[in-house]
C-alpha cells in the first residue's frame, strides 16, 4: 500500500509498505491497521495535520493548491475530523457569553427546519434549547416565515 506524506522541500513523499493480512476463522480476511494513518485513508497522519493547519489558516481554496492535491481529496479529511469533533460535543454546559461565544452548529439553508435541526443538534449533545439566549443569522426571512 502507498499513502502520501508530508512533502520533502518540493518534491511529494510517499511511503509505501507491505501490509500484511491475517485470516481469522470468525471475521475472514482483514488487513493489520498500521499506526501511521487512519482506517481508509490515503495520507498519512501528520499530512493530514499539516493539511488542517493550513485550513484552519488560509481559505480552503488555497490549500489543495498548496498541497498539490484536488480539493474533493482536501474536503475528505477535513469533513472527517469535523465529524469526528462535533461527535465529542458536550452542549451540557453551554451558556451565552458575549467575549467568548463558541460556533456549535452551521449549515448552509434556513428557515424554519435549520432552528429545528439545530435543537435536535443541541439535544443530541446533552445541550438545552433554553439556555440559548442569542444566534446570529443572516436576518433572512425565512427563519420567521419558512
Amino acid at each position: 500500500m502507498t499513502w502520501r506524506h508530508l512533502n520533502l522541500f518540493q518534491h511529494h513523499c510517499l511511503i509505501t509498505a507491505t501490509v500484511p493480512r491475517i485470516h481469522c476463522q470468525e471475521h475472514g480476511v482483514k488487513q493489520i491497521e498500521v499506526p501511521w494513518v487512519r482506517k481508509a485513508s490515503k495520507f498519512t497522519l501528520l499530512f493530514e495535520q499539516a493539511a488542517m493547519v493550513l485550513v484552519r489558516e488560509m481559505p480552503v481554496l488555497t490549500t489543495p493548491w498548496i498541497l498539490e492535491m484536488t480539493d474533493k481529496r482536501l474536503w475528505c479529511i477535513v469533513l472527517h475530523y469535523v465529524k469526528t469533533a462535533t461527535d465529542k460535543l458536550d452542549l451540557s454546559a453551554l451558556r451565552a457569553d458575549p467575549t467568548k461565544t463558541p460556533v456549535v452548529f452551521a449549515v448552509a439553508g434556513k428557515g424554519k427546519q435549520t432552528l429545528k435541526d439545530f435543537k435536535g443538534h443541541l439535544i443530541a449533545h446533552d445541550g438545552r434549547a433554553e439556555n440559548v439566549v442569542e444566534i446570529v443569522s443572516d436576518m433572512s426571512g425565512a427563519f420567521i416565515s419558512g
